[in-house]
């Protein structure tokens, strides 16, 4: 009996002697990292997948940063490329030709520029002349919303009416398009509202018919027709 437990003592010694030692946790560090160009909220968000704490100082453009040395450093690195000047956005030029189409004049508008749009609608449509009652300019940023307000004054109809052009958003692809969204026009006019929504992709220097509406208590349309360019 004592050679056994001589034994059993000496194989947990052994034990004890070869059991290896963990390795002691490192502490955590802490580093306080000043932004130029991005916002704090933004830089939390971009990194929050990474293993460690990130808060704002205080609302300044300062974030301040807690995990490991190996983290930290992680997010030092990171903030080389995310804190950098943003490219200028772009402006877009709009121009804006609105045309009564009629079933009755023979009037067509004499410019050149528009010529291939009119004889385009002339093989679509059945209306016989083509006048411009307004042309409006409208300048936007690249992302950014716009809208252009103001009378369509007809002589030979002899009416003014108001009118509002909006989009929400116009940005510019890689291929040079202008993808705009929530085209609306709208046109007050004594007998009732007449206007369109849609969304539009239009390329620069194209000149895109938008849409066309109905002029209440006629035969005739209200067609839009409009053009973009990029201003470098």
């Amino acid at each position: 009996m004592k050679h056994w437990i001589v034994l059993l003592t000496l194989t947990a010694a052994t034990f004890a002697q070869e059991a290896p030692k963990l390795p002691e946790p490192k502490p955590d560090v802490q580093r306080i990292f000043e932004l130029q160009y991005v916002e704090a909220g933004e830089v939390k968000m971009l990194l929050s997948a990474l293993n460690a704490t990130i808060s704002p100082v205080n609302n300044l453009r300062m974030i301040a940063v807690r995990g490991s040395k190996e983290t930290v450093d992680v997010i030092e690195q990171a903030l080389k490329k995310i804190d950098v000047p943003r490219p200028a956005k772009k402006n877009i030029e709009f121009t804006g030709y609105m045309i009564v189409a009629s079933t009755k004049s023979t009037e067509t508008v004499d410019i050149p520029d528009l010529a291939p749009v009119i004889k385009q609608l002339k093989s679509l449509f059945p209306y016989k002349g083509y006048r411009i009652t307004e042309t409006f300019f409208l300048r936007s940023r690249d992302g950014d919303n716009g809208r252009a307000s103001g009378f369509i004054v007809d002589s030979v109809a002899q009416t003014r009416n108001s009118y509002a052009f909006s989009f929400s958003g116009a940005s510019l692809t890689a291929d040079r398009q202008i993808r705009m969204n929530n085209v609306v026009l709208e046109v007050k006019t004594p007998a009732g509202e007449l206007g369109f929504r849609t969304q539009l992709d239009i390329r620069e220097g194209q000149k895109v018919v938008v849409g066309k509406s109905n002029v209440v208590g006629t035969d005739d349309a209200l067609v839009l027709i409009l053009t973009a360019k990029v201003i470098e």
